[in-house]
Protein backbone atom coordinates (compact mmCIF):
# COMPACT_ATOMS: atom_id res chain seq x y z
CA UNK A 1 0.00 0.00 0.00
CA UNK A 2 1.34 3.40 -0.88
CA UNK A 3 1.41 5.10 2.51
CA UNK A 4 4.12 7.67 1.73
CA UNK A 5 6.42 8.06 4.67
CA UNK A 6 7.58 11.32 3.09
CA UNK A 7 4.06 12.81 3.38
CA UNK A 8 4.24 16.41 4.55
CA UNK A 9 2.15 15.54 7.59
CA UNK A 10 4.95 13.37 8.94
CA UNK A 11 6.89 16.54 9.57
CA UNK A 12 4.89 16.75 12.79
CA UNK A 13 6.99 13.91 14.19
CA UNK A 14 7.99 16.00 17.19
CA UNK A 15 4.48 15.44 18.55
CA UNK A 16 4.91 11.64 18.62
CA UNK A 17 4.65 10.35 22.21
CA UNK A 18 7.85 8.94 23.68
CA UNK A 19 8.13 5.18 23.24
CA UNK A 20 5.92 4.94 20.13
CA UNK A 21 8.96 4.46 17.88
CA UNK A 22 10.16 1.41 19.81
CA UNK A 23 6.63 -0.01 20.02
CA UNK A 24 6.19 0.37 16.25
CA UNK A 25 9.40 -1.56 15.65
CA UNK A 26 8.55 -4.25 18.20
CA UNK A 27 5.04 -4.92 16.90
CA UNK A 28 5.72 -4.26 13.20
CA UNK A 29 4.27 -7.69 12.29
CA UNK A 30 0.86 -6.62 13.64
CA UNK A 31 0.70 -3.35 11.68
CA UNK A 32 -0.62 -2.75 8.13
CA UNK A 33 1.73 -3.77 5.31
CA UNK A 34 3.26 -0.93 3.28
CA UNK A 35 5.81 -0.40 0.51
CA UNK A 36 7.67 1.80 3.01
CA UNK A 37 8.81 1.40 6.56
CA UNK A 38 6.29 2.41 9.20
CA UNK A 39 7.13 5.96 10.23
CA UNK A 40 6.08 6.40 13.88
CA UNK A 41 5.13 10.02 13.10
CA UNK A 42 2.74 8.82 10.37
CA UNK A 43 1.44 6.09 12.67
CA UNK A 44 0.69 8.75 15.29
CA UNK A 45 -1.26 10.77 12.68
CA UNK A 46 -3.41 7.70 11.97
CA UNK A 47 -4.03 7.00 15.64
CA UNK A 48 -4.78 10.62 16.54
CA UNK A 49 -7.29 11.05 13.69
CA UNK A 50 -9.03 7.72 13.98
CA UNK A 51 -12.66 7.54 15.04
CA UNK A 52 -11.99 4.89 17.67
CA UNK A 53 -15.58 4.00 18.58
CA UNK A 54 -16.80 3.78 14.96
CA UNK A 55 -13.71 1.78 13.99
CA UNK A 56 -14.33 -0.70 16.80
CA UNK A 57 -18.01 -1.03 15.89
CA UNK A 58 -17.32 -1.49 12.17
CA UNK A 59 -14.50 -3.97 12.86
CA UNK A 60 -16.74 -6.00 15.17
CA UNK A 61 -19.66 -5.88 12.73
CA UNK A 62 -17.67 -7.10 9.72
CA UNK A 63 -15.14 -9.31 11.47
CA UNK A 64 -11.94 -7.52 10.42
CA UNK A 65 -9.91 -4.35 10.85
CA UNK A 66 -12.17 -1.63 9.42
CA UNK A 67 -10.52 1.62 10.57
CA UNK A 68 -11.98 5.02 9.72
CA UNK A 69 -10.95 8.60 10.37
CA UNK A 70 -13.25 11.08 12.02
CA UNK A 71 -16.06 12.48 9.82
CA UNK A 72 -15.80 9.57 7.33
CA UNK A 73 -19.24 8.84 5.88
CA UNK A 74 -20.33 5.19 5.77
CA UNK A 75 -23.76 4.03 4.58
CA UNK A 76 -24.49 0.30 4.54
CA UNK A 77 -27.64 -0.91 2.77
CA UNK A 78 -29.78 -3.82 3.87
CA UNK A 79 -28.18 -7.18 3.10
CA UNK A 80 -24.85 -5.67 2.04
CA UNK A 81 -21.56 -6.91 3.46
CA UNK A 82 -17.92 -6.00 3.83
CA UNK A 83 -15.64 -9.05 3.70
CA UNK A 84 -12.25 -8.34 5.29
CA UNK A 85 -9.70 -11.12 4.98
CA UNK A 86 -7.89 -12.51 7.99
CA UNK A 87 -5.09 -10.16 9.02
CA UNK A 88 -6.25 -7.49 6.56
CA UNK A 89 -6.64 -3.76 7.21
CA UNK A 90 -9.23 -1.53 5.54
CA UNK A 91 -8.14 2.08 6.18
CA UNK A 92 -10.61 4.80 5.17
CA UNK A 93 -10.18 8.56 5.25
CA UNK A 94 -6.52 8.82 6.24
CA UNK A 95 -3.53 10.54 4.57
CA UNK A 96 -5.18 13.64 3.16
CA UNK A 97 -4.60 17.09 1.71
CA UNK A 98 -8.01 18.71 2.27
CA UNK A 99 -11.02 18.93 4.54
CA UNK A 100 -13.47 16.80 2.50
CA UNK A 101 -14.22 13.45 4.22
CA UNK A 102 -14.12 10.07 2.53
CA UNK A 103 -17.47 8.43 1.76
CA UNK A 104 -18.56 4.83 1.18
CA UNK A 105 -22.09 3.92 0.09
CA UNK A 106 -23.14 0.26 -0.17
CA UNK A 107 -26.51 -0.46 -1.75
CA UNK A 108 -28.79 -3.36 -0.89
CA UNK A 109 -27.05 -6.71 -1.24
CA UNK A 110 -23.77 -5.06 -2.28
CA UNK A 111 -20.39 -6.63 -1.47
CA UNK A 112 -17.08 -4.93 -0.73
CA UNK A 113 -14.23 -7.41 -0.27
CA UNK A 114 -10.82 -6.48 1.12
CA UNK A 115 -7.61 -8.52 1.18
CA UNK A 116 -4.35 -7.31 2.69
CA UNK A 117 -3.92 -3.63 3.47
CA UNK A 118 -6.16 -1.28 1.47
CA UNK A 119 -6.10 2.51 1.77
CA UNK A 120 -9.01 4.76 0.76
CA UNK A 121 -7.71 8.30 1.17
CA UNK A 122 -9.66 11.23 2.53
CA UNK A 123 -12.07 12.81 -0.01
CA UNK A 124 -12.33 9.57 -2.04
CA UNK A 125 -15.83 8.22 -2.73
CA UNK A 126 -16.90 4.61 -3.26
CA UNK A 127 -20.41 3.82 -4.51
CA UNK A 128 -21.29 0.11 -4.72
CA UNK A 129 -24.80 -0.25 -6.14
CA UNK A 130 -27.43 -2.86 -5.24
CA UNK A 131 -26.03 -6.36 -5.76
CA UNK A 132 -22.68 -5.09 -7.12
CA UNK A 133 -19.23 -6.27 -6.01
CA UNK A 134 -16.10 -4.17 -5.46
CA UNK A 135 -12.88 -6.12 -4.85
CA UNK A 136 -9.78 -4.55 -3.29
CA UNK A 137 -6.60 -6.66 -3.13
CA UNK A 138 -3.39 -6.24 -1.09
CA UNK A 139 -1.70 -2.87 -1.48
CA UNK A 140 -4.45 -1.37 -3.63
CA UNK A 141 -5.88 2.06 -3.00
CA UNK A 142 -8.01 4.98 -4.11
CA UNK A 143 -6.58 8.50 -3.90
CA UNK A 144 -8.00 11.87 -2.88
CA UNK A 145 -11.09 13.15 -4.74
CA UNK A 146 -11.39 9.99 -6.85
CA UNK A 147 -14.84 8.44 -7.37
CA UNK A 148 -15.38 4.70 -7.92
CA UNK A 149 -18.89 3.85 -9.15
CA UNK A 150 -19.63 0.12 -9.18
CA UNK A 151 -22.93 -1.18 -10.61
CA UNK A 152 -21.60 -4.61 -11.59
CA UNK A 153 -18.04 -5.67 -10.70
CA UNK A 154 -14.82 -3.68 -10.25
CA UNK A 155 -11.51 -5.27 -9.25
CA UNK A 156 -8.37 -3.51 -7.98
CA UNK A 157 -5.55 -6.05 -8.16
CA UNK A 158 -2.62 -6.21 -5.77
CA UNK A 159 -0.72 -2.92 -5.72
CA UNK A 160 -3.14 -1.25 -8.16
CA UNK A 161 -4.58 2.19 -7.64
CA UNK A 162 -5.47 5.65 -8.82
CA UNK A 163 -4.02 9.12 -8.46
CA UNK A 164 -6.08 12.20 -7.52
CA UNK A 165 -9.35 13.30 -9.14
CA UNK A 166 -9.98 10.13 -11.15
CA UNK A 167 -13.28 8.55 -12.16
CA UNK A 168 -13.62 4.76 -12.35
CA UNK A 169 -17.02 3.42 -13.39
CA UNK A 170 -18.41 0.18 -14.76
CA UNK A 171 -21.73 1.62 -15.92
CA UNK A 172 -23.13 4.11 -18.42
CA UNK A 173 -26.14 4.62 -16.20
CA UNK A 174 -28.43 4.24 -19.21
CA UNK A 175 -28.76 2.38 -22.52
CA UNK A 176 -26.41 3.56 -25.28
CA UNK A 177 -26.95 2.60 -28.95
CA UNK A 178 -23.95 3.13 -31.27
CA UNK A 179 -24.42 2.59 -35.05
CA UNK A 180 -27.50 0.53 -34.30
CA UNK A 181 -25.70 -1.65 -31.76
CA UNK A 182 -27.06 -1.68 -28.23
CA UNK A 183 -24.22 -1.44 -25.71
CA UNK A 184 -24.43 -3.09 -22.29
CA UNK A 185 -25.44 -0.74 -19.50
CA UNK A 186 -22.68 -2.12 -17.25
CA UNK A 187 -19.49 -4.12 -17.83
CA UNK A 188 -16.77 -5.15 -15.33
CA UNK A 189 -13.63 -3.06 -14.86
CA UNK A 190 -10.35 -4.70 -13.81
CA UNK A 191 -7.14 -3.08 -12.60
CA UNK A 192 -4.47 -5.74 -12.97
CA UNK A 193 -1.71 -6.08 -10.37
CA UNK A 194 0.32 -2.85 -10.04
CA UNK A 195 -1.76 -1.03 -12.66
CA UNK A 196 -1.80 2.71 -11.97
CA UNK A 197 -3.50 5.84 -13.29
CA UNK A 198 -2.28 9.41 -13.26
CA UNK A 199 -4.51 12.24 -12.04
CA UNK A 200 -7.76 13.29 -13.76
CA UNK A 201 -8.12 9.92 -15.53
CA UNK A 202 -11.47 8.33 -16.46
CA UNK A 203 -11.68 4.53 -16.75
CA UNK A 204 -14.88 3.51 -18.54
CA UNK A 205 -17.01 0.32 -18.43
CA UNK A 206 -15.55 -2.94 -19.73
CA UNK A 207 -11.90 -1.87 -19.48
CA UNK A 208 -9.07 -4.05 -18.18
CA UNK A 209 -5.78 -2.40 -17.25
CA UNK A 210 -3.07 -5.02 -17.70
CA UNK A 211 -0.52 -5.88 -15.05
CA UNK A 212 1.99 -3.10 -14.46
CA UNK A 213 0.33 -0.73 -16.94
CA UNK A 214 0.19 3.04 -16.47
CA UNK A 215 -2.29 5.67 -17.67
CA UNK A 216 -1.07 9.22 -18.30
CA UNK A 217 -2.77 12.12 -16.52
CA UNK A 218 -5.96 13.45 -18.11
CA UNK A 219 -6.64 10.34 -20.21
CA UNK A 220 -9.97 8.67 -20.99
CA UNK A 221 -9.58 4.88 -21.16
CA UNK A 222 -12.18 3.21 -23.38
CA UNK A 223 -10.38 -0.04 -24.32
CA UNK A 224 -8.18 -2.65 -22.64
CA UNK A 225 -4.61 -1.61 -21.82
CA UNK A 226 -1.83 -4.16 -22.52
CA UNK A 227 0.37 -5.24 -19.59
CA UNK A 228 3.43 -3.08 -18.87
CA UNK A 229 2.37 -0.39 -21.33
CA UNK A 230 1.85 3.35 -21.01
CA UNK A 231 -1.29 4.82 -22.55
CA UNK A 232 -2.49 8.39 -22.84
CA UNK A 233 -4.95 10.67 -24.61
CA UNK A 234 -8.69 10.82 -25.28
CA UNK A 235 -9.38 8.09 -26.17
CA UNK A 236 -6.22 6.59 -24.65
CA UNK A 237 -3.75 4.91 -27.00
CA UNK A 238 -0.48 3.07 -26.41
CA UNK A 239 2.52 5.40 -26.02
CA UNK A 240 5.06 2.81 -24.83
CA UNK A 241 5.17 -0.97 -24.55
CA UNK A 242 7.86 -1.27 -21.89
CA UNK A 243 7.18 0.61 -18.66
CA UNK A 244 7.51 -0.15 -14.98
CA UNK A 245 7.27 1.72 -11.73
CA UNK A 246 9.24 1.20 -8.56
CA UNK A 247 7.43 1.76 -5.24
Amino acid sequence: MNMPGQDSESAKGSRVPAGLRSLAARYRHLLPATHYGIDPALLWIFLSRMSILRSLLLSARFGGWFLVSRRTRIKVGRGSKVIIGRGSFFLVGFVHYGATPAAIHLGRGATLSVEGTVLIRKAARLFVHDGAHLEMHPGSGVADFTTVTCFDHIVFGAGAGTSWYCNVLDTNGHVVVVDGERKPVSAPVVFGPNALTGSFVSVLPGVTLGEGSMVAAGSVVTKDVPPHSLVGGNPARVLSNDVKWIP
